[in-house]
């Protein structure tokens, strides 16, 4: 095998050099995504934040909202709670706690009202307009002032459509306050927060049994593992591993670095940062292949392989995610700990964009559940995790390829264990299965179901 590669490689002396360079821009990336996320050097401030020109409500505070005014609604409606509605607005003074900037308490200034009446909603926004921090913060507050003390019809259209289109459900519910219940204005409003009461309920349910069987599968894998029924499939690739971090860090610096840079410095030129992103999948995908390795110990060496067969690979993916649900629920815990403490939600970029035109949420839902598993996991657990497998015992493999995921995704640092736990789990499959296929299956399942419940939140 090393002579069939002599002629490609370059000589032994440079591969510290090639390693270096590789680990270099590696390194570079994950910082200039880390900062690019708000991690670094970027303020947060209110002025440059891009909210500042763009109010839609973060996903948090809408689907929170959400629920808070569909359960108040289903309390209210039953004689035994009416008069003792205390579960949605302890829910809301914990939004309140955790929700301090001028823009977030603009947004929830309609919940206060449809909890706790016009009045404190009036109260609250008094007490903002003495420090809106902003001209377009202190437009809004008079907007919604003149809309609770003198009505919706005080409001000229133009102003109608700008709440609605600025705040989005929590806008229609401020201009629906005055309506009773059986409208149909209202109806159509307190129907989408009590369908999210619905789908969160459900959701419930479904996590405890997944977790459930999780734990079961989870526990099943480790008494196999100890004795020694449980059998790693995966085989240590037998080419110079310095191509496979050559390829990663080829579509890492072209996939991430060099958009970010150019978005920066040159942007104008932003659509050929696609180009370019594009031309580093490409390049990166085949280095190996452009280096002179033959086509069936490259695909062998990435992970691009049936396994024992497509859909049995595809179910032992779903199986090896289930199996890690009670893991990823642990990461979850410390994730929330971590957003209070640090008072930061992580969000997804994506997430406002996906109750807008429906051409692009399908793009978006192509991209999420079909084009991230495919590329991702070639990358991630195929090269990168090739790489490192090849040296290292499969854990610290998987923990130093899982690190390296979780930091390169936008959500930020609060998020790092749980994209991190996830990304674990993802390599865990590969080394049982060594078919990308199965790591491929989960990785879909995750953003999926993610996706979807979105979506159905959005609603």
């Amino acid at each position: 095998m090393t002579e069939q590669f002599s002629f490609n490689t370059s000589p032994s002396s440079s591969l510290p050099l090639r390693t270096g360079l590789a680990w270099f821009l590696i390194f570079t990336t994950v910082a200039l995504t880390l900062i690019s996320s708000g991690n670094g050097t970027v303020p947060d401030n209110e002025e440059s934040s891009p909210r500042s020109q763009n109010r839609n409500p973060p996903l948090q505070i809408l689907i929170t909202g959400k629920y808070i005014v569909g359960i108040h609604h289903l309390l209210g409606q039953n004689p035994v709670f009416r008069d003792n509605n205390k579960p949605p607005k302890q829910l809301l003074a914990q939004l309140l706690e955790t929700h301090k900037k001028i823009e977030d308490r603009i947004m929830l200034t309609p919940i206060i009202a449809e909890l706790s009446g016009v009045e404190e909603a009036i109260f609250e926004l008094n007490r903002i307009a003495k420090n809106p921090g902003s001209a377009i913060f202190e437009q809004d507050v008079n907007l919604f002032l003149q809309l609770y003390q003198y009505g919706v019809s005080s409001l000229s259209q133009q102003q109608r459509q700008s709440i609605v289109e600025n705040y989005g459900w929590i806008g229609r519910l401020a201009l629906i306050h005055e309506f009773e219940n059986s409208s149909p204005e209202r109806k159509m409003v307190l129907q989408s927060a009590i369908r999210v009461v619905i789908l969160l309920l459900s959701l419930i349910i479904g996590i405890m049994f997944s977790l459930c069987a999780g734990t079961v599968l989870l526990v099943l894998a480790v008494a196999f593992k100890i004795k020694g029924r449980l059998q790693s499939r995966f085989i240590c690739p037998e080419i110079p591993r310095v191509l496979l971090l050559e390829a990663f860090a080829i579509y890492l610096t072209a996939y991430g670095a060099l958009p970010l840079l150019i978005g920066w410095f040159f942007p104008r030129f932003r659509p050929g940062a696609i180009a370019i992103s594009l031309l580093g999948v490409i390049v990166g995908a085949f280095w190996p292949k452009f280096r002179g390795l033959d086509w069936k110990s490259y695909r062998e060496s990435i992970g691009w392989l049936r396994g024992r067969g497509f859909f049995r690979e595809v179910g032992a993916g779903i199986t090896g995610y289930i199996a890690g649900l009670p893991l990823l629920a642990i990461a979850a815990i410390l994730v929330s700990f971590l957003s209070r403490y640090t008072e930061k939600t992580p969000s997804h970029p994506i997430v406002q964009e996906l109750g807008g035109n429906p051409a692009v949420v399908t793009a978006l839902f192509f991209l999420a559940c079909v084009w991230a598993p495919i590329i991702e996991e070639t990358f991630f657990r195929g090269a990168i995790f090739g790489y490192l497998r090849g040296r290292f015992k499969w854990v610290i493999s998987s923990i130093v390829t899982s690190i390296i995921f979780a930091a390169l995704h936008p959500q930020g640092l609060v998020a790092v264990p749980l994209l991190a736990m996830i990304g674990f789990n993802l390599c865990a499959i590969r080394e049982w299965r060594n078919s990308l296929i199965a790591s491929m299956s989960a990785h879909a399942l995750n953003n999926g179901s993610v996706f979807l419940l979105i979506i159905l939140l959005l609603r």
